[in-house]
């Protein structure tokens, strides 16, 4: 007797399951299908205060591969945007290094976050000869001569990489490098503040830019971005309510353009043509 034809249908979905399971166990066993561990779980971490030749001591974290056999090489990252982050950056900027199993040191910069001492942004570098003062060069030299005193079995090279202002620490590092300084890349660094930069266009500071920029410096928390109605997530991201806040924290706005202006190095001569 046919059988009718909503049972035929019963039937073959339900063999099509039984054969269906077999293969999603196969798959979920498989090692592409296990998730992989990322990169940071296999490094050991250490926090330290490094001393320059001021006395200044600078937050530094370093991550070392808890199966190393051997010497290793040491990639520093240096910013002024704070280190709380930086496993993230093993995990995905850094991944393919951090596969590779190098010693990474993440450094904030003098004055920023965890380090001591004072931020002068993009801070000049010294004169040559002048012995006496320090810059980004001088703190970048400290901090590797220390490394190589203090990290076990690193192998005395050292390269250094960064994007945005931290690929202009990069460069900083190498004016008058540390011999051990074997290799740099930095990308997308600032050069030039008063033509075509974040700051400045043909030398007119922008005021919106410099309240955001000095916003994402500061920590979230009872004193931070988000308990300040001038300086809140909203106001940085969007530029019509930026104008709006300056109306109404003009005081904070302005402090923080004058502020900004004061940390952002000396505008070169004015292009020829005029301002724009």
């Amino acid at each position: 007797m046919t059988q009718p034809p909503h049972n035929a249908g019963m039937t073959l979905r339900l063999l099509r399951s039984v054969l269906l399971v077999p293969i999603l166990l196969i798959a979920a066993s498989s090692p592409r299908a296990q998730q992989a561990p990322a990169p940071a779980d296999r490094y050991a971490v250490r926090d330290v205060m490094i001393p320059t030749r001021d006395g200044t001591k600078l937050f530094t974290r370093i991550y070392t591969p808890k199966d190393q056999a051997g010497p290793l090489p040491m990639i520093m990252h240096r910013t002024p945007y704070g280190n709380d982050g930086a496993i993230g950056r093993l995990n995905v900027y850094m991944r393919a290094l951090a596969d590779e199993g190098y010693i990474f040191v993440f450094q904030d910069i003098r004055g920023k976050f965890k380090s001591e001492g004072t931020f002068v942004m993009q801070r000049p570098a010294r004169a040559p000869g002048d012995t006496t003062a320090i810059d980004e060069g001088t703190d970048t030299y400290d901090t590797i001569d220390w490394l190589l005193k203090n990290v076990p079995q690193n192998n005395g090279r050292v390269g250094m990489l960064g994007i945005s202002y931290d690929g202009w620490t990069t460069i900083m590092g190498a004016l008058e490098p540390h011999p051990a300084l074997k290799a740099i890349s930095p990308q997308a660094s600032p050069s030039d503040m008063w033509l075509g930069d974040d700051f400045h266009h043909n030398g007119a500071f922008r005021l919106s830019y410099g309240l955001e920029y000095v916003a994402r410096h500061l920590p979230y928390g009872p004193v931070g971005r988000e308990r300040d109605p001038c300086l809140s997530t909203a106001a940085v991201l969007d530029h019509g309510l930026v104008r709006a806040q300056v109306k109404r924290c003009d005081n904070r706005a302005g402090a923080v353009g004058r502020g900004q202006r004061e940390r952002l190095p000396a505008p070169r001569a004015q292009p020829q043509g005029g301002v724009l």
